[in-house]
């Protein structure tokens, strides 16, 4: 007898049912799936015209240079005042040095000693003009400096820190729009030898230097 003439397996039959039921179970699934992810409702809104911005640093100073004019030795000439202010949007850290200028000899410079106080409290001008104050009121000066100006020269040396140094001599930022005041009083050695300074000048810039506060060296 051929095998054309033998009945349907029993385990074909089997394997009919089991693939019917898998398929069965394969729409189901994807019926149910297709049911849910049309189910979830969603909504959004839009939060505009955000920025993102660099900021800066801007300081200002004293327009009006100081003289001292006919110092002798053991003298002193009448004292100059000078200010800084943070014109920046952000808090910086400020120091300041004294550059002599180019084909000046610096040599008077070890014989000259500065005594440079913050918030005088007899500085000439309206300060209420400037912005806000570093919080030393008048009648409560504090003393940033005393020695002579050969310390103060260059920008890495004679680093000098003004501005933000609070009486436990801390050095904190200077806040925007906050100003310093400082009273400049500047003397001559008494054993200045007449030769060769009898006579004799140079020309000094007073630099403020500011920067961010976490990028700027400030330490004592």
């Amino acid at each position: 007898m051929g095998l054309g003439h033998l009945g349907p397996l029993k385990g074909d039959t089997k394997v009919k049912k089991k693939t019917l039921i898998i398929v069965i179970l394969v729409v189901a699934i994807a019926a149910i799936a297709a049911a849910g992810a049309y189910a979830v409702w969603s909504n959004q809104k839009v939060v505009p015209d955000n920025t993102i911005s660099t900021g800066g640093v801007t300081i200002a100073a004293s327009d009006t240079a100081m003289h001292f004019d006919g110092l002798l030795p053991g003298s002193s000439a009448p004292p100059q005042f000078v200010w800084v202010r943070n014109d920046s949007k952000v808090p910086i850290m400020m120091y300041a040095y004294v550059r002599v200028q180019d084909g000046w000899d610096p040599a008077l410079t070890n014989y000259v000693h500065a005594d440079i106080t913050l918030a005088p409290h007899d500085f000439p001008t309206d300060a209420t003009t400037l912005g806000n104050s570093l919080g030393y009121t008048p009648g409560t000066p504090y003393t940033v400096y005393q020695g002579v100006v050969a310390s103060l020269l260059g920008a890495d040396n004679g680093r000098l820190h003004l501005k933000t140094i609070d009486p436990n001599n801390v050095a904190t930022p200077m806040d925007p729009g906050q100003y310093a005041l400082y009273k400049v009083v500047l003397s001559l050695d008494p054993n200045t030898p007449q030769t060769p300074f009898e006579n004799t000048m140079i020309k000094c810039d007073m630099v403020f230097v500011g920067g961010q506060v976490n990028g700027l060296s400030l330490a004592f």
